[in-house]
């Protein structure tokens, strides 16, 4: 008997050993809380059965949403679909009717977020070589980047980055110093609402965001470890 119950507390023994460091924190109990910032790459999908985004908008106020699927199906096999942007203003926050905002969750730290967007840019972008956008983020109702009372919103603006086709273009800027690194941060699902603007008759007011397919696959990058050489720090 004595056998047995020393066969099974070292089973026991063992088993804990394995699955006690899953379980625990990164953080040594007793120590500080150190962050942990997780790299992770997330996709924008349409927000109904049609191609363009604004339809939907319109009828239901439905966002663009993101989460970590990555698009496969090809635009040539009728994947994808875009939304409208002129630099036309919406006077309420994320409107989806005149601006592009889209919505999804993040669980964990974040000390950075990447955006890439492609778009089909068909205005003065395409001379000047520029995306010129304003950006809104919102993090669990907490402005991030700020938007102004005029409507006017975050200057973010980027060079384009040619596509192979050069049919679309990449839009690419990494917002810094996001600063949710706590313990509750660690662990908390985040929501997150970021709008793009694009700004000036002369500019970028003109183009559509395409997203949801494997050549265009727009998204968002949390805790980027190769961000853009356009940095955004918070400023709200």
């Amino acid at each position: 008997m004595r056998s047995r119950i020393r066969v099974i507390a070292t089973a026991a023994m063992l088993v804990m050993a394995v699955t006690g460091p899953a379980a625990a924190s990164h953080t040594p109990p007793g120590e500080p809380f150190v962050p942990e910032y997780v790299e992770t790459e997330t996709f924008l999908h349409c927000n109904g059965a049609t191609k363009l985004s604004n339809a939907h908008a319109t009828v239901d106020g439905t966002r663009v949403a993101f989460d970590s699927t990555k698009p496969t199906a090809s635009y040539t096999e009728g994947a994808g679909c875009g939304t409208v942007d002129t630099f036309l203003l919406g006077t309420a926050d994320h409107n989806p009717i005149y601006d592009f905002p889209i919505r999804g969750t993040f669980t964990g730290n974040i000390d950075n977020i990447t955006i890439r967007f492609w778009a089909i840019d068909f205005t003065a972008s395409r001379v000047l070589e520029e995306f010129t956008v304003d950006l809104h983020l919102v993090i669990d109702g907490v402005p991030i980047l700020a938007r102004n009372a005029d409507g006017t919103a975050t200057p973010a603006h980027a060079p384009t980055i040619t596509s192979e086709t050069g049919i679309s273009r990449l839009y690419e800027v990494t917002v810094t110093k996001v600063g949710l690194n706590s313990l509750t941060d660690h662990t908390q699902e985040h929501e997150v609402e970021l709008t793009a603007y694009t700004k000036y008759v002369d500019g970028s007011g003109g183009l559509v965001w395409v997203y949801d397919a494997a050549e265009i696959d727009s998204g968002l990058v949390f805790n980027d470890t190769t961000p853009s050489p356009v940095k955004i720090p918070r400023n709200a």
